[in-house]
């Protein structure tokens, strides 16, 4: 077997002055979901879960909200309390959950607003690419902080000059709005009930950094027929008829988990004929379902004398399939052969729902995935692995495929995360290809006494050898220094030379080599 060398080559230079932090783009402001004082009494009481409940009185929960309080009176703060221990008991984190929560006036029908503090993106074992989840629930999937635990998840707002009722028993006075009831609305967008949608004047479109942002919520809307309104074969981003369309009053979320557990129809949205900012698409229909209805709670607007403690299945639901309950397909894709025998191919799937084992495939084909495909039941093997064998046939030189798994929620998900417009390949007979290396250059170093740490992804269809770094100082040559395989294509190594012995100004050309 012939091997194939790559090289890439770099400069430095060497400082003792601080680093300065880069520039960072910002996104655009939001409008924060807010929730709307009714002028109606609508007398109604509905509980916490029975699953709840029985968790608050054990102390149990799923998960942690941690709340800063400014300014909030000890009656708000006791209620305030009590809702978030409700999302405690219903969702699941490793990560604690941040929230300012503030006490200010607001408008004078306007109960309260809350909105993730910020959207995160393409983060290890993000659901879908390209695709914005609240930074709560970025950090759930990814199972770590993203921002830190001095920087808020949420950023919440309650209206100071409403006439409460504090207490958490759910008999709510006539003439005042629950508090509790308010606090779990905003949680619930806080938590990814909401998105980036929006109208100015006669045009719709959604964005964030730039247009064609789109969060996993808004990734569910669709009219009646089932046009999905992130679809730019039938929307135009921005465009008038994707304003017509949020301005319906006929929007659904397609949330398979709120289909099968919420009565087997799609979650209504609230998108009255005029816009509005706050209100309109980011919560549940108020006609569809009134404060007596088990789901009222995300409708966007509380009347007096209503409590509802209970997130319902079509919320819950929602945030099941925004990515609060999750599948998770760890698959490392065999290497290309320069033989055609057979390939094993074997991934670990973990899901929060149980797995529907009868629609976990592999699925091949040569050409495209719009016909003909080779589908393979994947079975678990003594591992604990899905796995299964294919044998390429004589004429096959290359195969495009990608691993589908589906739970009992008739979800269906797969690897890659956008599949079959994204998929693996697999390639047969001789190599001709370079190993591949990815690596974000050194171009100042600033030593610290901390030693310089290099580091590269390094891949090849057949296989990596060896990778190497050869370098030299102010143009006299060093002597080359491997790099560690630290983790599937990950290696890293210290440059040799001993602390503080560089000088300000020096330079240093390296090149990295892979050799498969």
């Amino acid at each position: 077997m012939q091997k194939i060398i790559a090289v890439v080559i770099f400069i430095m230079v060497t400082a003792s002055a601080p680093a300065q932090k880069l520039w960072q783009k910002q996104g655009h402001d939001l409008s924060c979901p807010v929730c709307v004082a009714s002028e109606k009494t609508e007398k109604f009481f509905i509980p916490p879960p029975a699953e709840s409940l029985n968790m608050l009185k054990s102390a149990e929960k799923k998960s942690e909200i941690i709340v800063s309080y400014s300014l909030f009176p000890k009656e708000a703060r006791e209620a305030f309390e009590y809702a978030k221990g409700i999302w405690e008991t219903l969702i699941e984190s490793p990560v604690p959950i941040y929230i300012q929560a503030n006490w200010r006036p607001k408008g004078q029908n306007v109960l309260g607003s809350c909105g993730p503090a910020s959207f995160e993106k393409n983060f290890r074992g993000a659901p879908r690419k390209d695709v914005y989840y609240p930074i709560a629930l970025a950090e759930k999937i990814s199972g770590k902080e993203l921002t830190g635990s001095g920087q808020p998840d949420m950023l919440a707002e309650f209206n100071r000059d409403i006439d409460w009722y504090f207490e958490t028993d759910g008999n709510t006075p006539a003439m005042l709005y629950d508090f509790v009831s308010v606090v779990l609305h905003e949680i619930g967008h806080g938590l990814g009930f909401t998105g980036f949608f929006y109208v100015e004047g006669n045009i719709g479109g959604y964005s964030y950094y730039d247009t064609g942002n789109i969060t996993s919520f808004d990734l569910m809307v669709e009219r009646l027929n089932g046009d999905r309104l992130s679809n730019t074969s039938i929307y135009t981003n921005p465009s008038v008829d994707l304003r017509n369309a949020l301005v319906s009053n006929s929007l659904y979320a397609n949330s398979p988990v709120a289909i099968t557990d919420g009565g087997r129809s799609r979650p209504r949205l609230y998108a009255p004929t005029v816009w509005d900012n706050g209100s309109s698409l980011y919560h549940l229909n108020d006609f569809t379902y009134p404060s007596s209805d088990p789901n009222s709670l995300m409708t966007h607007a509380l009347g007096r004398g209503s409590a509802i403690h209970n997130p319902g299945p079509l919320t819950m639901g929602i945030m099941a399939d925004i990515g609060w309950k999750n599948l998770h397909i760890e698959f490392s894709p065999p290497k290309d052969q320069e033989e055609r025998v057979p390939v094993h191919f074997q991934a670990r799937i973990t899901s929060d729902y149980a797995l529907d084992i009868s629609k976990i495939y592999l699925i091949l084909n040569s050409g495209s995935f719009d016909a003909d495909n080779d589908t393979i039941l994947l079975k678990t093997d003594e591992q604990g692995f899905f796995a299964s064998e294919w044998q390429p046939g004589p004429e096959i030189e290359t195969v495009r495929y990608y691993i589908s798994a589906g739970d009992v929620k008739n979800r269906v998900f797969s690897q890659p995360t956008e599949a079959p417009s994204e998929y693996f390949t697999l390639n047969f007979g001789p190599d001709s290809t370079m190993p591949t290396i990815n690596h974000e250059p050194v171009t100042w170093f600033f030593d610290t006494g901390n030693g310089l740490n290099i580091f590269a992804d390094v891949d090849d269809n057949l296989g990596v050898d060896t990778v190497f770094v050869e370098y030299s100082i102010n143009g006299v040559e060093q002597p080359p220094f491997g790099l560690v395989n630290d983790s599937a294509t990950a290696y890293s190594a210290f440059f040799p030379f001993a602390n503080h012995f560089l000088q300000d100004g020096d330079k240093i050309d390296y090149n990295l080599v892979a050799i498969d």
